[in-house]
């Protein structure tokens, strides 16, 4: 089995490459960011974001994925994170063909761009408790029921993942990093959802 990456707008960091090296130990993977595998040394998150627009932006990282999706073996999990999980939402609609067993995307909130996508692979998308510059429960509850959609929400905020951002959180983090590391685990978009609605102490708000 095929697990691609898709990072933040941080690209590629030692929490990422620890990740692929854990999954490496039962499947293939390979990290997938903006800046064509060149690792960065953002000082801010604001810095981070100037260089992902310098890049092209989440239009050009979509195109970029675009690509590579046409050239990766199937069956195929894709995991993002922030732009890398919205970049990826993009490419899910049935109408591009791609397909994949489970996508799992953390905090895209550009998504809220594109509700008109209509997905055609098994999804989860993990949200934070609240975004600033919208209101995530109203692009929530357009999304709950839609067919192959699991929509979740944690108690963390947005980037709770990246030791990076100024919202990590660390113990999220190692319990969802833990779940991510399970090649078997994240290939059944069933069990993995069961598991997240059984972890205790509970992972999630709703």
């Amino acid at each position: 089995m095929n697990v691609i990456i898709a990072s933040d707008i941080f690209g590629i960091t030692p929490s990422l490459a620890q990740l692929e090296k854990s999954l490496a130990k039962s499947v293939e993977v390979a990290i997938f960011d903006p800046y064509h595998g060149e690792i960065q040394n953002f000082t801010s998150q604001e810095a981070a974001y100037q260089e992902f627009l310098d890049e092209g932006g989440l239009e050009s990282y979509t195109e970029q994925l675009k690509i590579i999706l046409t050239y990766i073996e199937q069956p195929l999990v894709m995991i993002g994170f922030s732009a890398g999980a919205s970049a990826l939402w993009q490419l899910i609609d049935k109408s591009l063909g791609f397909e994949a067993c489970h996508f799992i995307g953390f905090y895209p909130g550009q998504i809220r761009h594109h509700l008109d996508v209509v997905g055609d692979i098994p999804s989860t998308l993990i949200f934070p408790h609240s975004e600033s510059h919208f209101d995530l429960d109203e692009v929530m509850a357009q999304l709950r029921d839609r067919d192959l959609l699991t929509v979740k929400q944690t108690p963390w905020g947005h980037g709770f993942v990246n030791p990076l951002s100024p919202h990590f959180d660390q113990q999220g983090a190692a319990q969802f990093t833990k779940l991510l590391s399970d090649g078997k685990l994240i290939a059944d978009p069933a069990e993995f959802n069961r598991r997240l609605d059984q972890k205790k102490p509970s992972l999630l708000l709703k």
